[in-house]
């Protein structure tokens, strides 16, 4: 199965139904669409990322103290597959993307839509690579 990884907190705010678009600055993932990939958690915190989700979360009237939970949580989960989801649209990122995205809207940005994202029963270790790598979920695992 494709997989991508993503750094954190953004992996577990995928996995969780939080956050609906993935955001690159580039196309090189255009054989990803309609393809159901695997959700990664880096281990590389992405910190100016937790403040903007932290921002577009508590815009959503979600509580302080989930937010708390939920970024905690991202901590905890790197290392990890997560989820996996249906890559459903590749296209440009508009400033109307930006709550789905836990982002903000810079012009060239590329949304890559993800939907029927499964959360894996409990996160599997991986060591995962930076672009587009294969991952071989356990026997035992449902992959979605």
């Amino acid at each position: 199965m494709d997989a991508l990884t993503l750094w954190q907190p953004w992996a577990t705010l995928v996995a969780r139904g939080y956050k609906k678009l993935e955001i690159r600055t580039h196309r090189n993932y255009a054989g990803l669409l309609g393809r159901r990939i695997a959700i990664h958690a880096g281990m590389r915190w992405h910190g100016s990322g937790a403040d903007m989700a932290r921002r577009y979360l508590a815009r959503r009237g979600v509580g302080v103290q989930e937010i708390a939970e939920l970024l905690l949580a991202a901590r905890e989960e790197r290392g990890h597959v997560l989820a996996t989801a249906r890559v459903g649209d590749i296209r440009a990122m508009t400033r109307e993307d930006e709550d789905a995205a836990l982002c903000d809207y810079d012009i060239g940005d590329v949304a890559y839509v993800l939907g029927m994202v499964v959360r894996l029963a409990a996160p599997v270790p991986a060591k995962g690579s930076q672009g587009r790598w294969q991952w071989h979920p356990p026997l035992d695992e449902e992959a979605g």
